[in-house]
């Protein structure tokens, strides 16, 4: 799919403005940190731990999100009543036109004693009651798409990095909600295996949504990072259970540590995923010119890598997007066998000119590690802790304690 050059202002258009709505948690911005042991920055966020958590109801469903950014069409009967997923279309991005939330948000604000700071909360409540005509005529939120879609994009609530002056930012990427109850695999934790699995034309359309946000961050000097926490499960640093996606595009001073070392190693001795995937002791399966291997050395038991023969940098060069979807849809899938249902899992997908070679890995989780798949995909080690703050809070405890002898 190519975009054009009017498509990515009109949607660097959309972003802006909504990114100046009062909808999203921004106060107190990054720190970095260095690591004089490991040699590594760590970036300290306290807003981290306020990301909301758990399972339960999940509020995209309902539209309780900030307005949406642009989506992928869909015809409203494939959506809506088809049983035969295959024969569901992908259609083409849409930039969102909807403005009822700009006037409403404005309002608000106007409203707003002198001095007082907008409640992004109340801010979601009001777009919960600001209406749109949609494309049967009737009115639903103002956060949500006017036409039917397979997967829409929205600002994430609580973004981790924040910069002063930069266009870095952090996306959501999310189904309708007759797909919200699925994951790209039957579950772990519900092994009856009445839960139909993700359809692969939902996953080619949001692999259509990372090329879009992709596309974007080249065109704003960022580096584009995607992922999944998948398994409906706080394992896998999901914050809420129904499946979703997540896309920041940060800074070029916070380039992910990962994405440097594989250049360096790309610069020393070739293409570490073409060895990976070249490796007949590793491949497991092929779909088209997209192979699927195991792990050579995890961190993590039954880690996959999912990647093209050819060496594309940006989803824009696949030369299958549908082949890539269906080869992430049967990794997944495996661990049914394997394990008898599908775990916490993190997608952690790799691409641009460090990467080299475009890729996917696939990551089991476990109790012994659970940071999200932002950690997971960039090798960044995000603290919600100020170390010089758990320092004086220690000292404190330990000149009480020895008070009370």
């Amino acid at each position: 799919m190519i975009l054009e050059h009017s498509f990515l202002e009109k949607l660097d258009a959309r972003i802006r403005a909504c990114r100046d709505l009062p909808v999203q948690v921004r106060s107190g911005e990054h720190v970095r940190l260095f690591d004089p042991l490991r040699g590594n920055e760590v970036l300290l966020n306290p807003r981290r731990s306020q990301r909301p958590t758990g399972a339960g109801s999940c509020p995209f469903c309902s539209g309780q999100t900030p307005p949406t950014l642009f989506y992928i069409e869909a015809q409203p009967e494939d959506v809506f009543t088809s049983d035969t997923p295959g024969e569901i279309e992908v259609g083409r991005p849409r930039v969102e036109t909807e403005r009822e939330s700009f006037g409403a948000l404005a309002r608000y604000e106007a409203s707003l004693p002198p001095g007082e700071e907008p409640d992004p909360w109340e801010a979601i409540r009001i777009l919960m009651r600001t209406r749109h005509p949609d494309w049967k005529g009737d009115f639903t939120p103002a956060t949500l798409p006017g036409r039917p879609y397979l997967v829409r994009t929205f600002l994430n609530f609580v973004p981790i990095l924040v910069e002063s002056g930069s266009a870095a930012e952090c996306f959501v990427l999310t189904l309708p909600p007759p797909y919200h109850d699925m994951d790209i695999g039957v579950l772990k934790h519900n092994p009856s295996g009445e839960q139909r699995a993700l359809p692969i034309p939902a996953l080619e359309a949001l692999l259509t949504s990372w090329q879009v946000l992709e596309e974007w961050s080249y065109y704003r000097d960022l580096v584009p990072i995607p992922f999944i926490n998948g398994g409906k499960n706080p394992l896998s640093g999901q914050s809420l259970e129904c499946f979703h996606s997540q896309f920041f595009a940060v800074d070029q001073d916070d380039f992910p540590p990962l994405f440097r070392s594989l250049r360096e190693r790309r610069s020393l001795g070739g293409c570490p995923i073409c060895a990976i995937i070249g490796d007949p002791h590793l491949l497991v399966k092929r779909f088209g010119d997209v192979r699927v291997a195991v792990h050579p050395a995890p961190s993590r038991n039954l880690t996959f890598v999912i990647a093209s023969d050819e060496e594309g940098e940006r989803l824009g060069e696949l030369p299958d997007m549908w082949a890539f979807a269906e080869a992430l849809s049967w990794t997944v899938r495996r661990y049914e066998s394997l394990l008898g249902g599908v775990p916490a899992y993190v997608v952690a997908l790799r691409s641009g000119e460090a990467v080299g070679h475009l890729h996917a890995e696939v990551v089991p989780r476990s109790l012994v590690n659970v940071p999200g798949g932002f950690e997971e995909t960039t090798g960044f080690v995000v603290t919600t802790r100020d170390p010089h703050e758990v320092a004086r809070q220690v000292r404190e405890h330990d000149e009480r304690e020895a008070e009370d002898g």
